[in-house]
């Protein structure tokens, strides 16, 4: 377990950059207090999802990972959350008086575990590295322990980034600073996500 807690370590730059969009949708709207309440379910539900994951991995062998969507399918889902935040950042910033209208991350936390359950869903090729080694155990509970160590792994990183931009919730004091770091995060998480697959080609050409 500490060696996956370690591959979470080293996958986060990269879930950071692929899936900051996806973090921040959720965290709209919030203030850093806010923030980091709303932080707490979400990650746990992905982790509770990852330790699912890895019970069935661990249950069904490599067999199972047949079964798995292609890693480049979350491609989609990850701009399609960029979008969303490159679009609310452009309305924002052509009409700062319609930050009251912005939709905010208000809600019971038992919503955000959900979306943190949905997020871990998302397929990923780190994700599919450590069920790989969950199913290589052979045990549900082992390979549940396993990544649900791959996912406290991911965590700090991740939640220190959508904290560090939780700027988001003063839109009404500074709606024009809200929609520039909306623009951002949407632009660069377009622009990451748009890439990998050229720089993942790259990297493996023969040197």
């Amino acid at each position: 377990m500490p060696a996956m807690f370690a591959a979470g370590l080293a996958a986060s730059p990269h879930c950071s950059l692929m899936c900051g969009a996806v973090q921040q949708l959720p965290l709209r709207g919030a203030g850093r207090g806010d923030a980091l309440r709303a932080l707490l379910p979400l990650h746990g539900g992905r982790i509770g999802m990852y330790a699912v994951l890895g019970a069935l991995a661990g249950a069904g062998g490599l067999s199972l990972l047949h079964l798995l969507p292609p890693a480049h399918g979350g491609v989609l889902l990850q701009l399609a959350a960029a979008t969303a935040l490159i679009t609310i950042g452009i309305r924002l910033w052509r009409r700062p008086t319609a930050a009251c209208c912005v939709p905010r991350a208000n809600g019971p936390a038992w919503r955000r575990f959900l979306q943190g359950a949905l997020w871990g869903l998302m397929p990923c090729a780190w994700l599919y590295f450590a069920l790989a080694g969950a199913a290589l155990a052979a045990s549900p509970l082992q390979g549940a322990g396993l990544l649900a160590a791959f996912g406290f792994g991911t965590t700090p990183l991740l939640a220190a980034s959508g904290w560090t931009f939780a700027g988001f919730g003063r839109l009404r004091s500074s709606p024009r600073l809200a929609a520039g770091l909306m623009l951002g995060v949407g632009l660069a998480g377009f622009a990451v996500t748009a890439a990998m697959p050229a720089m993942g080609a790259f990297w493996c050409q023969p040197q």
